[in-house]
C-alpha cells in the first residue's frame, strides 16, 4: 500500500537487507519472512510497516470479498513499499498494478517480486496523485495503506476515478474512518463525509492498533471499504463546482444558512424570489436558520442543484 502508514499492509520477512538498502536503524527496517525485501522506513514519507501477518491475511480476505461474484482478481495497489500485501495477493492469483513513488521500494518490487511474477505484477514508479489509470486497465479493486498526511488527497483522487474500479480497500487513520461515515450534526461530519457518502457506500471493516506497525504510529488505523455508486455529477466541472460549494458551506459550518448564502441570495431579483428559494430548500431539509453541518449529504447536493438553477 502507500507511504504514510505507507507500508500498512506489510509484515516481517526472510531476506536480509541488501547492501543498497542498508541495515538501517533498529526499529525502522521492514525485514522478516512477511516482506518481499528489506527496506528502512522514511520518516518524511510517513512510512510505518505493518508487521502483523494476521492483519495482512484479513485484508487479503476482504480484498476478495470486495469483488463482485465471479470477477477476475485484478487490482491497483497504492504504495506497496516492501510488498507484504502484494506478495500475498500474487500468491492468491491476483493481477496487480503497483503504483509506488519511493524509488527504493519500486526498484525492490521489480527486483524481488516482478521477476517471480512477470505476468501478474506491473510496477509503476509514480506518485499516485499524478497517475491516470490507463483505459485498458481492467476494472477491479483499488487498495492501499494511505499516508496520513495525504489521505484526503488520495481519497479525492479515488473519487475522480471511482467509476474505473469496482471497489476500494484503504488503510487510513481511525479518526478519518470515523469522519467518512459521520452523520449530520456530529463534529466529524464535514466536506469529506459529504463527498464520500454521495459517491460511495462506506464500510469500516477492520480496526488495526498502532502496535501492529513498525515503527508504531501515534494513532490507531482502520481499513475501510468504498463501493462506488453511480456518479451524482454530470461532468468534472460539475464535480468541481460542487466542491467549491461545500467548501463555502463548511467554512462557516456553525452559521445559519441565510448568512452563509447571503451574497448569493442578494443577487436574486426580489424578496419573492428569495422566499421561493427557501420554500424549495425546505424540500431538502434546509431552512434559513439551518446550519450546514446539520444537513445530510443528499440535502447538500439538492441545495447545490437549487442554488445552481436559481442563483
Amino acid at each position: 500500500m502507500s507511504r504514510k502508514n505507507s507500508n500498512a499492509l506489510k509484515s516481517p520477512r526472510r531476506n536480509r537487507p541488501s547492501p543498497a538498502q542498508g541495515a538501517g536503524r533498529p526499529g525502522r527496517v521492514a525485514q522478516g519472512e512477511g516482506f518481499a525485501f528489506a527496506l528502512e522506513t522514511k520518516k518524511h514519507l510517513g512510512q510505518h510497516f505493518l508487521k502483523d501477518a494476521g492483519v495482512i491475511d484479513r485484508i487479503a480476505q476482504e480484498a476478495q470479498a470486495s469483488l463482485p461474484v465471479g470477477a477476475a482478481r485484478t487490482g491497483v495497489e497504492i504504495g506497496p513499499v516492501s510488498g507484504a500485501l502484494t506478495k500475498v495477493l500474487l500468491a492468491e492469483g491476483w493481477r496487480v498494478t503497483a503504483i509506488e513513488k519511493d524509488e527504493r521500494a519500486a526498484d525492490g518490487l521489480s527486483e524481488h517480486l516482478a521477476k517471480e511474477h512477470p505476468e501478474t505484477l506491473r510496477v509503476v514508479k509514480e506518485d499516485i496523485l499524478r497517475w491516470e489509470p490507463p483505459t485498458e486497465l481492467a476494472p477491479g479493486l483499488c487498495c492501499g495503506n494511505l499516508p496520513y498526511y495525504i489521505t484526503s488527497d488520495i481519497l479525492f483522487w479515488f473519487l475522480t476515478h471511482a467509476q474505473r474500479f469496482t471497489s476500494a480497500l484503504f488503510m487510513i487513520q481511525d479518526e478519518v474512518a470515523s469522519r467518512l461515515n459521520a452523520r449530520p450534526g456530529t463534529k466529524d461530519f464535514g466536506r469529506l463525509s459529504v463527498r464520500l457518502q454521495l459517491s460511495c457506500e462506506v464500510e469500516k471493516v477492520l480496526f488495526v492498533p498502532a502496535s501492529a506497525f513498525v515503527p508504531p504510529p501515534k494513532v490507531n488505523s482502520a481499513v475501510v471499504r468504498l463501493t462506488p455508486k453511480p456518479s451524482p455529477f454530470t461532468d468534472a466541472a460539475d464535480e468541481r463546482r460542487f466542491g467549491e460549494f461545500t467548501a463555502l458551506l463548511f467554512s462557516a459550518r456553525r452559521k445559519m444558512m441565510r448568512r452563509v448564502l447571503a451574497s448569493d441570495l442578494d443577487a436574486l431579483a426580489s424578496p419573492e424570489a428569495v422566499a421561493t428559494f427557501w420554500q424549495k430548500a425546505a424540500e431538502f431539509g434546509v431552512k434559513e436558520d439551518t446550519r450546514p453541518d446539520a444537513v445530510s449529504a443528499e440535502g447538500i447536493l439538492g441545495l447545490y442543484r437549487l442554488a445552481r438553477s436559481r442563483l
